[in-house]
């Protein structure tokens, strides 16, 4: 009946309670909502400002949430500075603590995903193939993900073990294409490992975590930071070395 109100209850229907009326130019759909009560608190969808999006089948609405300040540790700071790389291990903390990845876990990985590879490149192969060769790679990179997050909360529980309040890491550019290839990993080019490990939203990762944990991350430009010294700031080749 109120037609200015896109959520509507509608208490006289046994099995449809909640609604959203979705608009277009010519007519009104009221459309069932699926509420759930552990994870939707329908009180607070009112008229607020939202946005709509379609996925195939499904119409997803979004809506603002309220945005909670994090609460970082103040006291006894220490700040530690997150090297990131490939070729070595995944992460070394200027105080010597390494974090590796499984060495096997990523060489299965980059072994699919050439298969896959081949398959889309090769036009001999039914397109039923191709699809379910898409959905691996898809999958895998879910899978990939979910790995290096995992791999990031272990860096973050070891800085709360050991009173780290402060991470620096590199703002590394990594779309820059490569032709250097490693060795260990099938011969694949470095730029193409850092984006099958997705390394680009390593960083990402690490803000939304340690967030949640209370710990700083920051970042500072990648030039010269292995060749610059951290005390005095003059920038010498040597300074690689140690």
């Amino acid at each position: 009946s109120k037609k200015e109100q896109v959520f509507q209850v509608d208490n006289t229907n046994a099995k449809y309670k909640h609604w959203y009326c979705y608009r277009t130019r010519e007519h009104d759909y009221w459309l069932p909502l699926q509420i759930n009560k552990k994870y939707h608190k329908y009180s607070a969808f009112s008229n607020k400002a939202h946005y709509i999006v379609v996925r195939k089948n499904k119409l997803c609405i979004f809506l603002p949430d309220e945005f909670q300040e994090p609460i970082f540790i103040n006291e006894n700071r220490m700040t530690v500075g997150v090297d990131l790389n490939i070729k070595h291990n995944f992460a070394t903390l200027s105080n010597g603590k390494v974090f590796d990845y499984d060495r096997t876990y990523l060489k299965n990985l980059t072994e699919q995903l050439k298969v896959c590879d081949k398959i889309k490149l090769n036009n001999s192969y039914s397109e039923r193939k191709v699809n379910a060769s898409q959905k691996r790679v898809s999958k895998s990179l879910r899978t990939n993900e979910w790995y290096f997050k995992k791999l990031i909360n272990e860096i973050l529980q070891y800085c709360i073990k050991n009173h780290i309040t402060d991470l620096v890491l590199e703002d590394l550019n990594l779309s820059k294409a490569t032709f250097i290839k490693s060795d260990e990993f099938e011969g694949i080019k470095y730029s193409r490992l850092s984006k099958i490990l997705r390394l680009s939203n390593i960083k990402n990762w690490m803000f939304t975590q340690a967030e949640k944990l209370g710990i700083r991350i920051h970042t500072t430009p990648s030039l010269y930071t292995s060749q610059q010294c951290p005390v005095c700031g003059i920038i010498d080749r040597d300074n690689r070395k140690d």
